[in-house]
């Protein structure tokens, strides 16, 4: 305990890089202490029963000792666990429903199921939880730290390494993201239930945090295979989980390895395009005499369907300074897909008029729909409406 006593405040980095350095319990297990109850909060509005979650929120903290090495550079990890221990909670879920299925008992499985999502708030959280996972870090970390651990802002800024100002702000901008997220999946969905203030989006994070309670014995049941793979020895750390959990940990670093690989595809993208000269984002970069102008972005969001008004998932979405840098095959500025309800975001793009929006399907036959200036507001989500492919190229 003494080691603890005298670190309690040590940042994330520290104690992953004491952890990393050593292999020693007492670094891994403030760790396992500050975000236990984030993560398994996240894993219980997703699985809704606390014996899968504690499952989940384990094979959460042997994923984070297996690439801990990787993220000593990380001054907060709340955001790097949140993201894993949700991807995690939806491959338990997914795997949960295909044993119940094997085993005949899915029609009880979807009554109980049916039951969990009648419970206070439950659809509202794994909403808030999904739609947390997609923000932007410097919103989803304060976010995270702030209403799910329970830190102060002072707290939280220190955490993460910059002004308590700043992390306020990102606070309310986070807020509110999530807040007209969540109010048009809801509206979406034939359950608008009302306007959803910021307020009602802070009590969702509030009831969250009271259901987080860590099952007892929790944090001694991480910290052996923790050390063991911190000492190298994986196949032994496995011994010491159930194999459900040793299973969901290795989809983690499987799902882990396939997003670096996205990730270095991209660099690799970026590389190529600077190598021609190509600069198109310069201007919303580099303000008068080549200073760097201060950054102000908004969103644009939106929902694609077919001819026929039918929802279309999959479709492209990119954005362009305009319609001539879309015919020469420029890098767009932004670019996202639809989900399965046609919806889609784009976040952070920086504040602008004029802006070229090109939306497209490819299968099965290419469906195309554009639009010319597009404004982005600073601070604001603009809503480009339902917006309707025509068949054909562009």
């Amino acid at each position: 305990m003494g080691w603890m006593d005298e670190n309690s405040a040590a940042t994330d980095q520290q104690l992953i890089t004491e952890f990393v350095r050593g292999g020693a319990q007492g670094p891994f297990a403030r760790i396992v202490q500050r975000h236990s109850s984030m993560v398994f909060g996240v894993c219980r509005s997703v699985l809704g029963n606390s014996a899968d979650a504690e499952d989940a929120a384990q094979a959460t903290f042997l994923t984070l000792a297996q690439k801990a090495s990787s993220l000593s550079k990380h001054r907060s990890i709340a955001g790097w666990l949140h993201r894993v221990a949700w991807h995690i909670a939806l491959r338990a879920r997914q795997a949960l429903i295909r044993r119940q299925a094997h085993e005949r008992n899915a029609a009880a499985s979807r009554k109980q199921m049916k039951a969990q999502s009648n419970e206070s708030s439950r659809a509202d959280l794994e909403l808030l939880n999904e739609e947390l996972n997609r923000l932007p870090d410097r919103y989803r970390a304060p976010i995270i730290l702030h209403h799910l651990q329970g830190l102060t802002e002072s707290e939280a800024a220190s955490q993460i390494g910059c002004a308590v100002g700043t992390l306020s702000g990102r606070l309310s901008r986070g807020r509110l993201i999530l807040r007209d997220r969540i109010q048009r999946r809801r509206s979406r969905a034939g359950n608008a239930g009302g306007a959803l203030s910021v307020g009602s989006v802070a009590s969702l994070f509030a009831d969250q945090a009271r259901g987080s309670v860590v099952p007892e014995g929790f944090e001694n049941a991480v910290l052996r295979p923790a050390t063991l793979v911190a000492a190298g020895r994986s196949a032994a750390a496995e011994a010491h989980v159930s194999a459900r959990v040793a299973a969901l940990a290795r989809s983690a670093a499987q799902m882990l390895f396939f997003a670096r690989l996205r990730f270095a595809a991209a660099l690799v993208l970026i590389a190529l395009l600077a190598g021609t000269g190509i600069a198109v984002t310069a201007r919303h970069s580099l303000g008068q005499g080549g200073s760097r102008a201060v950054s102000k972005s908004g969103d644009l969001v939106g929902r694609i369907v077919d001819p026929k008004d039918q929802p279309v998932a999959g479709a492209t979405i990119r954005v362009y300074t305009n319609r001539a840098a879309a015919r020469a095959n420029v890098a767009p500025l932004a670019t996202t897909q639809s989900r399965d309800d046609g919806a889609f975001e784009l976040t952070d793009v920086a504040a602008s008029k004029g802006y070229f929006v090109l939306c497209f399907k490819q299968q099965p036959a290419f469906m195309h729909a554009e639009m010319d200036a597009v404004e982005v507001v600073n601070s604001q989500s603009k809503d480009l409406g339902t917006i309707r492919l025509v068949a054909g190229r562009y």
